[in-house]
């Protein structure tokens, strides 16, 4: 198997992510054209799944920490294999649900294989580009052969068997290749390789042993002392989280409206006009499957460039935020009153995820002066940035009931849900225009001080 490296764990968030494109640009048209669902039904659901998706990434991760990687990545990966193949079988709306529930609890691949980098990197900044170049791969080829597929009678049992084939597959391959890496206490002894273990990741220290012909069994004594590490361990992350919650209430969170207000629009924005974006190729332009795979896999290649070319200055990061916003808003607006199919894809590379709208606000310490810097770094790093990420999650738990109210009261209008998309960004251009000026002025202050 040799030992755990960054291409092994890139690999199992490619087939992980490869396998879900094949069926979610299609599951919303099928429950509503095959298993006669309401579009509020069908965002319930949806809603459901992402709150879920918050709740248990936590206990996920904890788990993890706590039973071994592994353990819970192949758990994950077997409840996969089993909710697809169960979404294929039945068209019963109570099944759907409890297929949902069930990913929405355990459908954690990515998480996991971030840990695992996190774990066997001292330096995990490449392997994550690495991973999330591999990711975006896996979205670019996965609808268009779905698109393909769903054409056939019974297209959709058959994506979904082909999905939970490929899990299947990363199951085995998670199986034989993926290694618990666990941490045992930091040795200040020569490792076999001749650097010190502080040198080390101490995560890596038993796979260099093993490598080495180093894997001795331990005594007694020893045992009982990794025990007793491990229930170390368990104390720590219970004093850590109560520290953290501590932490989070004291803040004075006035100070950050404005970042957090901003976040929130542009998540609001973007996840309602992505969540339905597709309804609209289906219902209001008539496009077929395959037209639709091949503009959700153009997306996913646009998406990969983009991450990749697009930058915050952060001299000025206010002003690429607000001139972000206002061709967001201006590229939503413009793609409610396109007619013309191939205008309105076109226009879809205009509306694409900028980076900017995902990066931590750091670039915002600048306006805060009332921490020590040690304090400011760490709150940022931890209480500030965690919060700051989550409002993506908790704005794909209300768009999608959003989406399917709106959509149900027009009619199947779609394209309607745009109107509200813009309405979100363009109160987000005014926002972003007023946090600009104070954070302007308040340089100007500290310049005179």
């Amino acid at each position: 198997m040799g030992s755990l490296t960054p291409h092994k764990i890139s690999f199992i968030c490619f087939l992980d992510l490869f396998a879900a494109s094949l069926i979610v640009p299609l599951v919303n048209n099928y429950l509503r054209t095959q298993v006669l669902l309401s579009n509020f039904t069908i965002g319930a659901i949806a809603s459901t799944f992402s709150l879920l998706q918050i709740i248990s990434a936590p206990t996920v991760g904890y788990l993890s920490d706590l039973y071994g990687r592994k353990t819970i990545l192949l758990t994950c990966l077997f409840t996969c294999i089993v909710s697809y193949l169960l979404l294929g079988l039945y068209k019963s709306v109570y099944v759907i649900f409890f297929v949902r529930i069930l990913l929405g609890l355990f459908k954690h691949t990515q998480v996991l294989c971030k840990a695992y980098i996190s774990d066997i990197c001292v330096d995990s900044t490449k392997a994550f580009s690495q991973l999330m170049m591999v990711t975006f791969l896996g979205f670019f080829i996965g609808p268009a052969i779905g698109g393909h597929v769903i054409h056939y009678e019974n297209g959709f049992f058959y994506i979904c068997c082909m999905t939970s084939a490929l899990f299947v597959v990363n199951f085995v391959y998670t199986y034989w290749v993926v290694t618990d890496v666990k941490k045992y206490p930091t040795r200040t002894s020569l490792s076999p390789n001749g650097l010190e273990s502080s040198d080390v990741n101490p995560l890596l220290q038993e796979e260099i042993d093993m490598d080495m012909g180093n894997d001795r069994p331990r005594d007694i004594k020893e045992e009982r002392h990794v025990e007793k590490d491990s229930r170390a361990r368990v104390s720590l992350s219970q004093s850590s989280f109560l520290t953290y919650c501590r932490e989070t209430f004291n803040i004075d969170w006035s100070a950050y409206w404005g970042i957090f207000l901003i976040k929130f629009l542009y998540a609001l924005a973007m996840s309602l006009f992505y969540s339905n974006y597709i309804s609209v190729l289906t219902h209001n332009f008539h496009a077929n499957s395959q037209v639709t795979g091949y503009t959700v896999s153009f997306q996913g290649l646009v998406g990969s460039f983009s991450n990749v070319l697009i930058h915050i200055d952060s001299r000025n990061s206010y002003s690429s935020l607000y001139y972000s916003f206002i061709l967001l808003t201006v590229s939503i607006l413009a793609l409610y009153v396109s007619v013309n199919l191939y205008l309105f894809v076109l226009l879809l590379v205009s509306c694409k995820k900028f980076k900017e709208g995902e990066e931590k606000p750091k670039w915002a310490k600048k306006d805060l002066s009332f921490y020590n810097d040690a304090d400011l770094e760490r709150l940022f790093d931890h209480n500030i940035s965690g919060i700051y990420n989550s409002l993506t999650s908790i704005a794909k738990v209300i768009t999608p009931l959003l989406g399917g109210i709106i959509s149900d009261w027009v009619q199947d209008n779609y394209k309607v849900t745009f109107l509200v998309a813009f309405l979100f960004g363009a109160v987000g251009v005014v926002t972003t225009r007023v946090v600009m000026m104070k954070s302007r002025r308040i340089q100007r202050e500290m310049k005179r001080v």
